[in-house]
């Protein structure tokens, strides 16, 4: 019935892939809400049931098709849950299995195949276990995948003699179409998407928001409209304004809420979210569906969140008025504080020193960037102390007055803990300690995709070219976590061939691999193994960068490795992986500070000689930070509690 016609005027056209799928108006004004009951969901054709195998959670062969059982509680009785327009999860409704519902496999050649087995699985914010269910003629309904676009399909399999799901394209056969059948009412589950709700249109939003790619630029000012719509990619701040501007195109209130910092790194950030009815606001940052997340998985923590709006907020305006300067957060406050619909705050209470009482009404509260205090927040002096209202816990901050363009910081920096009390850090002189320091920056790679690249890696050697007679020296299981690994090995044997095989999916992903004698000696050899990205070519894994690295043309069957003049027994193999540079670093030169007396004071120098700073007698309690006076930019404050650095 339709003809697709693809054709580049310019140039050659290379077309890897395309995928037919039926394209079909959904009737708006016919949207049924199946939120209210149960159901027993019937194919039309065969009459039977969709039916969920409660006694397990994950099924990936299949979910069947069974005659209507008289007893309870067999998988058959099923929720609906609203996902925003038009949207559905197909759940089954049951006590002990709430979080089970239907879906396509997803990240297999199946996905996107004709008569992909669909299965059961765990709920997730994700369009593979979404459904568009539409109504046809005879009280019917057809499902439609929101991923694959391909409908839910009854098939009968004579070898098993069972009839289960699949996914097919479009057709008028029987076997598409579904009757709902009621089984009893049931509450709503305060459901986040009521139906005809701004936050479920806004689902309209995110279909198009991945359109938007994120890219860092140096311009000060955000790109007009027009101009984001044209180029459709920027900073965070971008992002935000994208979904917002779909958003109010479409009549849904949205607006910019803003981190003037985060609390345990530099930086902050910018999302957008939809306003309710009730004033109340719910995250919608870009390329996530409506109250996922503000920040994906990272640990970030915010100090305070500010809500953009076009109107001054002359309450600040008015706070400031005694100032003769402040910094550039709070000249032009056009933004309100909504940190207490976020998370459980805290009030902080600070005795502010005499010699600021005369001169200032307004002091700061501050976080910790790379190398400076950064204020997110003020509060009015009143009789000596000052009050800073509603701060993010689990948070160090440092209080201060501002004067001649700097902030002049008072008292010692304090953590706000998660339970609403303060600890302050103050360095005892007294009580002395050892301190042993791997890093000068936390892994903030820890929840990265690629720190799992390493599960299953294996370490080998071999006196065959193929590694088919290999000896396994070691396999790395779980996470990395950005630093050197040092490994003992204990195999008398000989080996011409040496070599780290990646795991599964792996992209056997590795930056430095190193392998020692029997005499400590480090060995070398000629580089040999699989070919890599142009940026992660193999030669990268031993030319001593710990930034540089290996990563295979495709996920499986990658390795690097050494070929030795003559067979050598190793004792020993060191690694890192992929890692932010942040380690210590053999060679570097590194200085230690404490926070003392309203500055940074310098406790003592040292050059790496391992992957490992030792300082002895030094001051305990106190707030730290190591520099590397080498090389990199990045360092962040500690303390140091029970031989462990804690970020902070």
């Amino acid at each position: 019935m339709n003809i697709v016609s693809v054709s580049c005027p310019s140039d050659t056209l290379v077309l890897d892939y395309i995928q037919l799928c039926s394209v079909e108006d959904y009737p708006h004004e016919k949207l049924f809400d199946f939120s209210t009951s149960s159901y027993h969901i019937c194919n039309k054709q065969t009459h039977h049931y969709i039916t969920f195998d409660t006694s397990c959670g994950i099924k990936e062969n299949g979910v069947e098709l069974r005659p209507l059982s008289l007893e309870e509680d067999k998988g058959q009785s099923l929720r609906l849950e609203y996902q925003g327009y038009p949207l559905w999860k197909i759940c089954v409704d049951r006590e002990n299995s709430a979080d089970i519902c239907l879906e396509v496999k997803f990240g297999t050649k199946e996905t996107l195949s004709p008569m992909g087995v669909v299965s059961q699985g765990y709920s997730m914010l994700r369009p593979f276990q979404y459904w568009a269910i539409f109504p046809i003629e005879d009280s019917c309904f057809r499902i439609m995948n929101k991923h694959t676009g391909m409908y839910l399909e009854s098939k009968w399999d004579s070898c098993s003699r069972r009839e289960y799901l699949v996914q097919n394209p479009y057709s008028e056969r029987e076997t598409q179409k579904w009757r709902f059948k009621r089984n009893k009412k049931i509450g709503r589950n305060g459901n986040l998407y009521p139906i005809g709700s701004a936050i479920s249109e806004a689902i309209k939003v995110y279909d198009v928001a991945h359109q938007f790619d994120f890219y860092t630029n140096n311009g000060l000012l955000s790109p007009k409209g027009y101009t984001l719509f044209k180029a459709k990619s920027g900073r965070c701040v971008d992002e935000a304004n994208f979904s917002i501007y779909l958003c109010r195109h479409l009549g849904i209130p949205a607006a910019e809420d803003f981190a003037p910092h985060w609390g345990n790194r530099s930086q902050g950030h910018s999302w957008s979210v939809i306003v309710k009815p009730d004033g109340k606001a719910v995250v919608f940052y870009n390329s996530t569906v409506p109250g996922d997340t503000v920040h994906y998985f990272h640990p970030y923590k915010k100090p305070k969140v500010f809500r953009r709006r076009f109107s001054l907020n002359r309450e600040m305006v008015h706070d400031m008025r005694m100032e003769f300067e402040v910094p550039a957060l709070f000249r032009n406050p056009r933004y309100v504080d909504v940190t207490d619909e976020y998370y459980s705050t805290s009030n902080i209470v600070r005795n502010v020193p005499c010699e600021f009482l005369k001169k200032h009404h307004v002091a700061y509260i501050c976080v910790f960037d790379n190398h400076d205090w950064v204020p997110v927040y003020y509060g009015v002096i009143k009789s000596g102390s000052v009050t800073f209202e509603s701060m993010g816990r689990d948070i160090v901050y440092m209080a201060a007055v501002y004067e001649d363009g700097m902030l002049v910081p008072f008292g010692n920096p304090f953590l706000l803990k998660k339970d609403g009390t303060l600890t302050v850090f103050s360095a005892d002189t007294e009580r002395r300690q050892t301190m042993r320091l791997l890093r000068k920056y936390p892994f903030m790679g820890a929840e990265d995709f690629f720190n799992f690249r390493m599960d299953g890696g294996q370490f080998q050697g071999s006196n065959k070219a193929d590694f088919s007679d290999s000896t396994i020296f070691y396999t790395h299981r779980g996470m990395t976590n950005g630093n050197w690994y040092d490994i003992s090995v204990r195999d008398n044997g000989a080996y011409k061939y040496l070599r780290y095989i990646g795991g599964k999916g792996s992209f056997c992903n590795i930056n430095e691999l190193e392998f020692f004698d029997v005499g400590g000696q480090k060995i070398e050899g000629e580089i040999i193994g699989s070919e890599g990205q142009a940026w992660g070519r193999k030669e990268n894994v031993f030319d001593g960068n710990i930034l540089t690295g290996f990563c295979g043309n495709c996920p499986d069957g990658n390795w690097v490795g050494i070929k030795l003049p003559v067979a050598k027994q190793i004792a020993r193999l060191r690694f890192i992986p992929r890692n932010d540079g942040n380690g210590i670093e053999v060679g570097d030169d590194y200085v230690l500070y404490c926070w003392e007396n309203g500055r940074w004071k310098e406790l003592v120098r040292q050059k790496a000689l391992r992957n490992e700073l030792c300082f002895t007698d030094m001051p305990s309690g106190g707030l730290y930070l190591l520099r590397n006076l080498t090389k990199g930019q990045e360092e962040r404050i500690f303390s140091y509690e029970d031989g462990v650095q804690v970020w902070w």
